[in-house]
């Protein structure tokens, strides 16, 4: 382990600090490489205390933990996760370009929060609540506030993934939702060509979403046992349609 104590200086200008230990940081944008070159190999941990601020013009690669519970972390550069990687603690906030090669894992209680353009090409998981000592904790979180989040391989929704207005979440192969999947009012769901297989809750605040889903939204959709959709919309089943439903449909509005 080690500390950088706020106050200190770290100068790596003319190096290169190769870490698969931990790295405690109370030093702000010290994980940028401290004007050198940081390596984060599999077994790195990287403790925020202080502000990271990525800029638009640099790259990094990031393999291990990512914990900035105590701090903030924010992408507006090029940010990817090539080996087994995992947020620990905290929001990581992406306004820049993040793409996921491997295997990522937002656990309880952490937050992946999308601005803009946010790629899944590994297997993406989203954690969803722990038992502790202290009681039960939150399940983790996958935040696409605006921008466009695209799964191309494997996303798994054990916690929460909620798409916001006027963002997008596109699924190219294979998605997984037992958690809450919600899909706001204004968000696109393209699924034209992958697959969505539910056995969570999926919460709609977009009109006849329900009878989309059902026929597939362009794709495949698999309603599993343990499936619950909940309409915050309209649903309007026009004359001499059939609407089927084998599991649970709870309508939680009238609608507008």
């Amino acid at each position: 382990t080690i500390t950088f104590l706020a106050g200190s200086t770290f100068d790596n200008s003319q190096g290169t600090f190769n870490n698969n230990g931990k790295i405690v940081s109370y030093i702000n944008d010290l994980y940028c490489g401290a004007g050198g070159i940081i390596s984060f190999q599999s077994d790195s941990h990287y403790v925020n205390h202080a502000t990271v601020t990525i800029p638009s013009e640099l790259t990094i690669t990031n393999s291990g933990g990512i914990d900035t519970s105590n701090g903030t972390f924010t992408n507006k550069g090029t940010f990817n996760f090539r080996d087994t990687s995992y947020i620990s603690g905290g929001t990581l906030t992406n306004s820049g370009t993040l793409t996921n090669y491997n295997a990522l894992t937002i656990n309880s209680e952490c937050t992946l929060s999308n601005n803009n353009d946010l790629t899944n090409s590994g297997t993406l998981t989203i954690l969803g609540f722990a038992e502790s000592p202290k009681g039960r904790t939150a399940g983790g979180t996958l935040s696409n506030n605006s921008g466009k989040l695209t799964n191309n391989n494997k996303l798994i929704n054990q916690g929460t993934l909620t798409n916001y207005n006027n963002a997008t979440l596109i699924n190219n192969d294979a998605m997984n939702n037992s958690g809450t999947l919600t899909l706001q009012k204004g968000s696109i769901f393209d699924n034209t060509k992958g697959t969505l297989t539910n056995n969570g809750t999926i919460a709609s605040y977009i009109d006849d979403y329900f009878q989309i889903l059902e026929s597939g939204a362009n794709g495949k959709v698999v309603f599993d046992k343990g499936s619950n959709f909940v309409n915050h919309a309209k649903i309007n089943n026009a004359s001499g349609n059939t609407l089927t439903n084998e599991q649970t449909l709870t309508n939680a509005t009238e609608g507008e």
